[in-house]
């Protein structure tokens, strides 16, 4: 099952009380560290919405994980410690 199905499957999901917006006003650095974090527990948008669309939006994610594998390196040999395990 889905996220969004197990959303749908709770008793009053529709109800606009239930709602809460979290809102983050991060930096580049602080976004970089945030989905680092976030992809070590496998939590991307391919897992929270299955199908296209997540998949899709995934790819992005993808993508700045790399940008910051090609910034910092990805070995022992030469690379630099990137910010987030420090």
């Amino acid at each position: 099952m889905g996220f969004q199905q197990n959303i749908e499957a709770m008793d009053g999901w529709h109800d606009k009380r239930h709602i809460v917006k979290l809102t983050l006003d991060l930096d580049r650095k602080e976004v970089e560290r945030f989905v680092n974090q976030l992809k070590q527990m496998n939590m991307t948008s391919a897992l929270l919405f299955p199908g296209l669309d997540g998949f899709a939006f995934s790819l992005g994610e993808l993508i700045l994980h790399y940008e910051t594998l090609a910034r910092y390196g990805t070995g022992p040999a030469g690379s630099t410690i990137p910010p987030w395990t420090l």
